[in-house]
């Protein structure tokens, strides 16, 4: 086996004339790497796509971290919701029950006053019917009067003239004021000529004769109350 020795003078201790001829140990061994070109780039390109995906998966842990912090937040509001909705549903069952009642007692209430409001008008149709009754035989009534007022003026004139023919015929009449309001006013269906009364003889004097007062009072009209 040959040895080599590697040993390499130092080229400071060497004039520059030897340098040229003095090799160094390492030998430089020169190869192809044209065959290795396209796997550098491809290295290259694949380093580049690393970097690129590092960068890309840092911005969506970023981006995921953002979504996880408003999902939570968002899961937070939906559980505030979600409470606020069971006590508004709690509160608007409670009010349906309470409106339901109220409905409940409207009804009822309304069906009472129904029967009151029929009760009332088949009582007030049963007053104005006795009201018109009374008013009709109030009118009746006043019509009976009204005849029995007629008749009785009717009589009364027609006593007058008689006491007036009477008067003029010589028959004396009565003196007192009150058997002339007895004879106006007697309860008669018919006229009944009073009787005559007997004649009393008097002495004759030369004063002359004076008449018996004659009752000019004429009756009160009665009033019709209706």
């Amino acid at each position: 086996m040959t040895r080599l020795s590697l040993v390499v003078p130092d080229l400071n201790y060497l004039p520059e004339k030897y340098h040229p001829f003095i090799s160094p140990a390492v030998r430089r061994v020169y190869l192809d790497t044209s065959v290795h070109t396209d796997l550098q780039k491809q290295l290259k390109h694949a380093e580049t796509r690393l970097a690129r995906k590092i960068c890309s998966e840092e911005d969506l842990m970023r981006r995921c971290e953002a979504l996880t912090a408003a999902l939570n937040a968002h899961r937070m509001g939906e559980a505030e919701a979600n409470e606020r909705i069971r006590e508004i549903e709690d509160d608007f069952y409670e009010a349906e029950r309470g409106l339901k009642e109220q409905i409940g007692e409207l009804t009822a209430r309304c069906e009472e006053l129904t029967i009151e409001n029929a009760r009332e008008k088949k009582l007030k149709h049963t007053k104005q019917k006795a009201l018109e009754d009374r008013v009709a035989a109030a009118e009746n009534q006043n019509e009976e009067l009204k005849r029995r007022i007629k008749k009785l003026e009717r009589e009364r004139r027609e006593s007058n003239q008689v006491l007036s023919s009477d008067e003029d015929s010589g028959e004396e009449l009565p003196s007192s004021p009150l058997a002339c309001h007895q004879i106006e006013f007697a309860p008669s269906s018919r006229l009944i000529k009073p009787l005559p009364r007997r004649r009393m003889v008097r002495e004759r004097s030369c004063s002359p004769r004076r008449r018996p007062p004659v009752c000019q009072d004429r009756p009160k009209r009665m009033r019709l109350v209706v």
